[in-house]
């Protein structure tokens, strides 16, 4: 834990301009959508009674499909992965929970350890209310003199969608962020806030667990953060732009630049 750190008691004060302005446009977007699907709805119902029937039918075969495939998804984590808690892994629980608690979250999500065949990754998911944090066993593996709170970051940045409601709120965005280019955006400023709230619970942990992710465990810790920030104009052209614009997450180097210049972290934090 970087113990001199101070969360600010005003959280919204780290959102990010591009989540703010990208979820203005999306909840636009989806109530224009939401309206017009009413009208044409009750427009079709009055001169086709039918028509609801068909509708009710096509709703609920959509989410019997999706629960199912959600459902075995969760039903893969929690049958195989390792639960997180006070008697297990309880080093990794007093990071999970005093990172909650500094993002003011009542409840902690059920968080659970994976082993993913070598992939480096964590990510955050919600199934009928229930909230999940799920960490691939190679984040564990982070290593060095910030090691502990690189880890820390990696699940502070985790905790921060549910905190923000990134997943709650998504059935409500769904047409907005189905707009291509528009949900992706949207997403990359949730993953920079994300960021932010992560760095400010493990400042020290913060640059060290993106470079974690670009570099891996072991080799990161070689990695110069100022020059790997330095990719995002030195690395810019066209395929990688475009790669970018269609990806729900910031590139990298983009993501250790921001921490870098909104003065949150140096680049000596890795």
């Amino acid at each position: 834990m970087s113990p001199h750190v101070a969360v600010p008691t005003d959280l919204n004060a780290l959102i990010h301009a591009k989540e703010r302005t990208y979820q203005g446009v999306v909840v636009a977007v989806s109530l224009i959508v939401y309206g017009f699907l009413l009208i044409g709805l009750f427009g079709a119902i009055s001169t086709a009674p039918q028509v609801i029937g068909v509708f009710i039918g096509y709703a609920i075969l959509g989410f019997v499909i999706y629960a199912m495939v959600r459902g075995m998804m969760l039903g893969h984590i929690v049958g195989n992965g390792v639960r997180i808690s006070p008697q297990q892994l309880p080093h990794l629980h007093n990071m999970a929970r005093d990172a909650a608690g500094r993002l003011g979250m009542a409840t902690l999500p059920d968080i659970y350890l994976l082993q993913a065949g070598g992939l480096l990754n964590a990510f955050a998911t919600r199934f009928f209310g229930r909230e999940f944090v799920v960490l691939y066993s190679e984040i564990i593996d982070i290593a060095g003199e910030h090691g502990d709170d690189a880890v820390g970051f990696v699940i502070a940045h985790e905790l921060a969608h549910h905190q923000r409601g990134h997943l709650r709120k998504h059935l409500m965005f769904l047409p907005g962020r189905a707009i291509p280019f528009l949900g992706q955006a949207y997403s990359r400023g949730c993953e920079l806030t994300c960021d932010r709230y992560g760095a400010a619970c493990y400042t020290d942990g913060a640059v060290a667990g993106l470079l974690a992710l670009a570099a891996g465990t072991r080799v990161h810790q070689k990695v110069n953060p100022a020059i790997f920030a330095e990719q995002v104009t030195t690395e810019a052209g066209f395929w990688r732009s475009l790669a970018e614009v269609l990806s729900t997450h910031p590139i990298l180097p983009r993501r250790v630049l921001e921490l870098t210049t909104s003065g949150m972290v140096a680049h000596s934090g890795a």
